[in-house]
């Protein structure tokens, strides 16, 4: 992927999740690299996760930002992995979420 695809996209959940558990249900390898960032690997892809709002154990708002895409699998669209990795950790917390800019 190249340097100028790459999209920062920002979310918010309705109440604070703890993104660190849902990664371990979801069986999402996760890097804790601080308090409010981790790099996870997601379906053979590298997407960087920093909060805006809470850490990773109480995350409200948070940016997500595909690092690396491997083309092989699923859509072209780095966009679409993003919202299903998202969609996904929505349903395992049971809260709602919606993207902010």
């Amino acid at each position: 992927m190249a340097a100028n695809e790459q999209q920062i996209m920002r979310y918010q959940f309705a109440s604070s999740v703890d993104l660190r558990a849902a990664f371990s249900v979801l069986e999402i390898e996760y890097l804790t690299v601080t308090q409010s960032r981790a790099i996870t690997i997601y379906i053979q892809s590298v997407l960087n996760i920093e909060t805006v709002e809470g850490s990773l154990e109480n995350a409200r708002i948070f940016d997500v930002e595909v690092l690396d895409h491997s083309s092989r699998v699923g859509s072209d669209d780095p966009n679409d992995l993003i919202e299903t990795m998202v969609a996904q950790i929505s349903d395992v917390v049971d809260v709602n979420f919606r993207e902010i800019s």
